[in-house]
């Protein structure tokens, strides 16, 4: 079949619902839509192992008007996927059919390993000229994955069922106006992630090898670094973010609670609660992996999924790599 067409893609996250929206042509893609909403999809279920009703109606009122958004560009038909949220949810099947009645959106549950991978595509080429092996480091909403290897062939990769979201459910959402935030939460929330690191079988890599992170949490720290503005995170692409760095954020938001947090520039606001259990699990990773620091991209799984998508219709078997 021919790859040239409008295609969407939707990723629907446990914290946030992302949708790309492309025209590709002769293996070239041209983003006409590149749209984040935050829904928190997984907001309390850590504890009580189901998506709240809130929590689904308004994601599906965002994935309504994100959907129309992409038939109004030309989208001939929408790829959506869920993770994390969605992969524990007892009742993530309520879900899916309530999106499907409502918006006419079918949304696939992908396993981690495939969340990973597919992340591990679309960051892969972060690095300018680098050719070699690599680690992508993804702190998502409700998991993060590690993945190792080359464009060419992935060497491992793992998904462990820890992020921004699901750990300020767990350590932090009784904290009294989000902070101050005293160290013993910060300590027990970094050997809560190392931990899981651990006990996934992924082996610890050495720090020679090049690391690559994506995602909300990361876009966020790369935002405060750079002291972007309000519109300014999509120039977080590139930008090299040091243990130092991340170090220097932890203690700057720890120090504050979550409406001082919101006024710090580059800050996301809507990310204001989570950025440091997120902030923890990164470097909790990068301490895993023995890296000293990582390159940003902006890029993660929609456009990996969309690449896959343009890659298997023009006949690429590695458009179905999973």
């Amino acid at each position: 079949m021919d790859g040239d067409g409008i295609r969407a893609v939707m990723d629907v996250g446990t914290n946030s619902i992302k949708l790309l929206v492309a025209a590709c042509s002769s293996g070239k893609q041209t983003v006409l839509a590149d749209r984040t909403e935050i829904t928190r999809l997984g907001e309390g279920a850590e504890e009580t192992g189901e998506l709240s009703r809130a929590a689904m109606e308004r994601t599906a009122g965002a994935i309504d008007g994100m959907a129309r958004n992409a038939l109004a560009l030309g989208a001939g038909e929408i790829t959506a996927v869920g993770s994390h949220a969605m992969r524990a949810a007892r009742n993530a099947g309520d879900f899916i059919r309530f999106v499907k009645s409502a918006c006419g959106v079918n949304i696939r549950v992908i396993s981690g390993e495939e969340e990973a991978e597919t992340a591990f595509l679309a960051a892969a080429e972060a690095i300018p000229g680098y050719a070699g092996e690599r680690t992508v480091l993804d702190v998502g909403g409700g998991s993060s994955e590690l993945v190792c290897g080359s464009p060419e062939r992935l060497t491992r990769c793992f998904s462990i069922p820890v992020g921004a979201l699901s750990l300020y459910g767990k350590f932090f959402h009784e904290i009294p106006r989000g902070g101050p935030v005293g160290s013993g939460i910060l300590d027990e929330t970094r050997r809560f992630v190392r931990n899981a690191a651990e006990n996934s079988g992924f082996s610890e890599r050495s720090g020679a090898i090049p690391c690559v992170g994506v995602g909300g949490t990361v876009v966020t720290l790369a935002s405060v670094f750079l002291g972007l503005g309000a519109s300014g995170t999509g120039l977080t692409d590139g930008s090299i973010l040091t243990v130092f760095e991340i170090e220097r954020q932890i203690a700057l938001f720890a120090s504050m609670n979550t409406e001082e947090r919101k006024k710090i520039r580059g800050m996301i606001p809507e990310r204001a609660d989570i950025a440091l259990p997120g902030a923890c699990a990164v470097i909790a990773l990068m301490d895993f992996c023995g890296v000293k620091g990582l390159t940003v991209s902006g890029k993660g799984l929609r456009h990996g999924l969309m690449s896959k998508i343009a890659q298997a219709r023009r006949g690429d078997p590695a458009g179905d790599r999973r």
